[in-house]
């Protein structure tokens, strides 16, 4: 589980950058993608990103 606040802008093209070492930790577990979405459990300005596995686990929860 990743935790912290990282305070980062969307560039011109839309992208934000995912910080170093997130990106080596999902690497590492052989995630080659991940689902970014608004938090959906509070009113914060903020985003979650899911590993697939976890993005269906919150998915299928939200959906039932």
């Amino acid at each position: 589980m990743f935790s912290g606040r990282f305070d980062h802008s969307i560039d011109e093209k839309g992208r934000v950058s995912i910080p170093v070492r997130f990106r080596e930790v999902l690497q590492r577990d052989g995630h080659d993608r991940m689902f970014i979405t608004n938090f959906p459990f509070n009113g914060d300005r903020c985003l979650a990103l899911y590993p697939p596995s976890q993005w269906e686990i919150l998915n299928a929860s939200l959906q039932s």
